[in-house]
Protein backbone atom coordinates (compact mmCIF):
# COMPACT_ATOMS: atom_id res chain seq x y z
CA UNK A 1 0.00 0.00 0.00
CA UNK A 2 1.12 3.84 -1.18
CA UNK A 3 0.97 6.45 0.86
CA UNK A 4 1.83 9.83 0.46
CA UNK A 5 1.29 12.20 3.50
CA UNK A 6 1.45 15.96 3.91
CA UNK A 7 1.69 18.36 6.78
CA UNK A 8 -1.09 17.68 9.81
CA UNK A 9 -3.86 20.28 9.61
CA UNK A 10 -5.11 19.35 6.25
CA UNK A 11 -2.80 16.12 5.10
CA UNK A 12 -4.02 14.98 1.87
CA UNK A 13 -3.07 10.96 2.00
CA UNK A 14 -3.41 9.01 -1.69
CA UNK A 15 -3.67 5.56 -0.79
CA UNK A 16 -3.87 2.25 -3.03
CA UNK A 17 -6.20 0.10 -1.01
CA UNK A 18 -7.30 -3.55 -1.75
CA UNK A 19 -9.81 -5.13 -3.43
CA UNK A 20 -12.86 -5.27 -0.90
CA UNK A 21 -14.11 -8.57 -1.54
CA UNK A 22 -13.87 -11.27 -4.32
CA UNK A 23 -13.09 -10.64 -7.70
CA UNK A 24 -10.21 -8.77 -9.66
CA UNK A 25 -7.77 -5.84 -8.21
CA UNK A 26 -8.30 -2.77 -8.41
CA UNK A 27 -5.18 -0.54 -8.52
CA UNK A 28 -6.96 2.76 -8.92
CA UNK A 29 -6.02 5.38 -6.60
CA UNK A 30 -9.14 5.91 -3.02
CA UNK A 31 -8.19 9.88 -1.74
CA UNK A 32 -8.51 9.88 1.58
CA UNK A 33 -7.93 13.44 2.80
CA UNK A 34 -7.95 14.24 7.23
CA UNK A 35 -8.33 17.62 8.48
CA UNK A 36 -8.88 19.60 11.69
CA UNK A 37 -12.40 20.40 12.62
CA UNK A 38 -13.41 23.69 11.96
CA UNK A 39 -15.34 25.74 14.55
CA UNK A 40 -18.71 26.06 12.82
CA UNK A 41 -19.00 22.11 12.13
CA UNK A 42 -20.72 21.40 15.78
CA UNK A 43 -23.66 19.22 13.39
CA UNK A 44 -21.03 17.37 11.52
CA UNK A 45 -19.11 16.33 14.73
CA UNK A 46 -22.74 15.69 16.28
CA UNK A 47 -23.93 13.15 13.25
CA UNK A 48 -20.42 11.55 13.32
CA UNK A 49 -20.23 10.61 16.53
CA UNK A 50 -23.22 9.54 17.14
CA UNK A 51 -23.17 7.46 13.83
CA UNK A 52 -20.24 5.91 15.44
CA UNK A 53 -22.06 5.03 18.61
CA UNK A 54 -24.82 3.26 16.87
CA UNK A 55 -22.47 1.59 14.46
CA UNK A 56 -20.03 0.23 17.65
CA UNK A 57 -21.58 0.56 20.35
CA UNK A 58 -18.91 -2.34 21.94
CA UNK A 59 -15.94 0.03 21.48
CA UNK A 60 -17.02 3.09 23.48
CA UNK A 61 -17.48 3.67 27.05
CA UNK A 62 -19.99 6.49 25.64
CA UNK A 63 -23.50 5.72 24.95
CA UNK A 64 -25.70 6.63 22.18
CA UNK A 65 -28.54 7.71 24.04
CA UNK A 66 -26.74 9.58 26.15
CA UNK A 67 -24.66 11.60 23.54
CA UNK A 68 -27.85 12.33 21.24
CA UNK A 69 -29.46 14.11 24.63
CA UNK A 70 -26.48 16.87 24.53
CA UNK A 71 -28.07 19.98 23.96
CA UNK A 72 -26.82 21.89 20.69
CA UNK A 73 -25.00 24.15 23.03
CA UNK A 74 -22.56 21.53 24.07
CA UNK A 75 -21.56 20.23 20.96
CA UNK A 76 -20.69 23.92 19.59
CA UNK A 77 -18.68 24.47 22.20
CA UNK A 78 -16.60 21.13 21.44
CA UNK A 79 -16.35 22.15 17.71
CA UNK A 80 -14.94 25.47 18.54
CA UNK A 81 -12.68 23.92 21.77
CA UNK A 82 -11.13 21.14 19.19
CA UNK A 83 -10.70 23.52 16.54
CA UNK A 84 -8.57 26.43 18.11
CA UNK A 85 -7.18 24.42 21.48
CA UNK A 86 -3.71 23.14 22.28
CA UNK A 87 -5.29 20.15 24.69
CA UNK A 88 -8.14 18.92 22.20
CA UNK A 89 -8.13 18.19 19.02
CA UNK A 90 -10.76 16.50 16.37
CA UNK A 91 -9.64 15.21 12.57
CA UNK A 92 -12.55 14.04 10.48
CA UNK A 93 -11.54 12.01 7.73
CA UNK A 94 -13.23 12.03 3.91
CA UNK A 95 -13.29 9.51 1.34
CA UNK A 96 -13.76 11.41 -2.42
CA UNK A 97 -15.29 14.50 0.01
CA UNK A 98 -17.95 12.57 1.74
CA UNK A 99 -17.01 12.65 5.81
CA UNK A 100 -16.02 8.99 6.78
CA UNK A 101 -14.90 9.01 10.47
CA UNK A 102 -13.22 11.10 13.16
CA UNK A 103 -11.23 10.72 15.83
CA UNK A 104 -10.41 12.37 19.27
CA UNK A 105 -7.50 13.57 21.10
CA UNK A 106 -7.46 15.52 24.54
CA UNK A 107 -5.08 16.25 27.50
CA UNK A 108 -6.18 14.58 30.72
CA UNK A 109 -6.88 17.13 33.19
CA UNK A 110 -4.70 15.76 35.53
CA UNK A 111 -1.96 14.85 33.31
CA UNK A 112 -1.42 18.05 30.86
CA UNK A 113 1.77 16.71 29.49
CA UNK A 114 -0.06 13.69 28.21
CA UNK A 115 -2.68 13.40 25.06
CA UNK A 116 -5.21 10.52 25.38
CA UNK A 117 -6.53 9.49 21.44
CA UNK A 118 -10.37 8.87 21.77
CA UNK A 119 -13.85 8.61 19.76
CA UNK A 120 -11.94 6.69 17.24
CA UNK A 121 -14.15 5.70 14.29
CA UNK A 122 -14.08 4.98 10.26
CA UNK A 123 -17.51 4.30 8.76
CA UNK A 124 -17.82 0.82 6.57
CA UNK A 125 -17.11 2.53 3.70
CA UNK A 126 -13.82 3.77 4.43
CA UNK A 127 -12.39 0.87 6.00
CA UNK A 128 -9.57 -0.57 4.03
CA UNK A 129 -8.80 2.13 2.50
CA UNK A 130 -5.93 3.78 4.94
CA UNK A 131 -8.22 5.95 6.72
CA UNK A 132 -7.51 4.48 10.04
CA UNK A 133 -4.09 4.61 9.70
CA UNK A 134 -4.39 8.35 8.42
CA UNK A 135 -6.06 9.14 11.92
CA UNK A 136 -3.69 7.83 14.08
CA UNK A 137 -1.01 9.55 12.52
CA UNK A 138 -2.51 12.88 12.31
CA UNK A 139 -3.04 12.71 16.43
CA UNK A 140 0.56 11.51 16.83
CA UNK A 141 1.70 14.43 14.40
CA UNK A 142 -0.49 17.02 16.86
CA UNK A 143 0.51 15.54 19.93
CA UNK A 144 4.33 15.87 19.32
CA UNK A 145 4.09 19.05 17.72
CA UNK A 146 2.70 20.57 20.80
CA UNK A 147 5.13 18.71 22.87
CA UNK A 148 3.09 16.10 24.60
CA UNK A 149 5.29 13.58 26.20
CA UNK A 150 3.03 10.41 25.04
CA UNK A 151 0.04 9.72 23.80
CA UNK A 152 -2.63 6.89 25.15
CA UNK A 153 -5.91 5.18 24.74
CA UNK A 154 -7.91 2.77 26.03
CA UNK A 155 -9.13 -0.23 23.57
CA UNK A 156 -11.97 -2.54 23.89
CA UNK A 157 -9.75 -5.86 24.77
CA UNK A 158 -11.61 -8.32 22.29
CA UNK A 159 -11.32 -5.25 19.19
CA UNK A 160 -8.11 -6.91 17.75
CA UNK A 161 -8.38 -5.12 14.87
CA UNK A 162 -7.86 -2.07 16.34
CA UNK A 163 -5.30 -3.42 18.92
CA UNK A 164 -3.23 -4.44 15.50
CA UNK A 165 -3.68 -0.86 14.20
CA UNK A 166 -2.73 0.79 16.88
CA UNK A 167 0.43 -1.32 17.18
CA UNK A 168 1.31 -0.81 13.89
CA UNK A 169 1.82 3.34 14.84
CA UNK A 170 4.09 1.89 17.87
CA UNK A 171 1.62 2.02 20.88
CA UNK A 172 2.36 -1.37 23.30
CA UNK A 173 -0.02 -2.54 25.97
CA UNK A 174 0.38 -0.16 29.12
CA UNK A 175 -0.40 -2.89 32.49
CA UNK A 176 -3.68 -4.93 32.46
CA UNK A 177 -7.24 -4.52 31.09
CA UNK A 178 -9.45 -2.88 33.44
CA UNK A 179 -13.37 -2.90 33.40
CA UNK A 180 -16.02 -5.69 33.13
CA UNK A 181 -17.65 -4.90 36.50
CA UNK A 182 -20.92 -3.48 35.00
CA UNK A 183 -21.00 -5.06 31.62
CA UNK A 184 -18.48 -7.52 31.02
CA UNK A 185 -16.78 -5.25 28.91
CA UNK A 186 -12.83 -4.86 29.42
CA UNK A 187 -10.54 -2.33 28.51
CA UNK A 188 -6.68 -2.17 27.71
CA UNK A 189 -4.60 0.83 27.99
CA UNK A 190 -2.20 1.05 24.98
CA UNK A 191 0.81 3.93 25.31
CA UNK A 192 3.08 5.61 22.60
CA UNK A 193 5.87 7.23 24.17
CA UNK A 194 6.73 10.80 22.13
CA UNK A 195 9.79 11.46 24.65
CA UNK A 196 13.17 9.57 25.97
CA UNK A 197 12.40 8.20 29.81
CA UNK A 198 13.88 11.18 31.97
CA UNK A 199 13.36 13.58 29.95
CA UNK A 200 12.17 16.92 31.20
CA UNK A 201 8.16 17.83 30.24
CA UNK A 202 7.11 20.51 27.78
CA UNK A 203 4.47 20.79 28.76
CA UNK A 204 4.95 20.27 32.76
CA UNK A 205 2.12 18.82 34.70
CA UNK A 206 0.35 19.77 38.15
CA UNK A 207 -2.95 21.11 38.73
CA UNK A 208 -5.62 21.35 36.18
CA UNK A 209 -6.21 24.65 34.41
CA UNK A 210 -9.74 26.50 34.76
CA UNK A 211 -11.13 24.61 31.55
CA UNK A 212 -9.79 21.43 31.95
CA UNK A 213 -10.72 18.87 29.36
CA UNK A 214 -13.04 15.77 29.84
CA UNK A 215 -13.70 12.75 28.29
CA UNK A 216 -16.52 11.84 25.52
Amino acid sequence: MDTVVTAAGGASRLVTAPPAGPGPADDRPVEIRTRRIRADEAMLLRALRLLALADAPWAFSGGLADEAAVPAQEWERRATDCATRDDDLVIFVTRFGTPSGLVRAYAPAAEPGRRELCAMWVAPWARGTGAADALVAEVIDWAGGVGADAVTLWVNEGNVGARRLYARHGFAVDGEPAGGELDGRRWQRMTLPLRAPGATSLLGAGEPGPDPRTRW
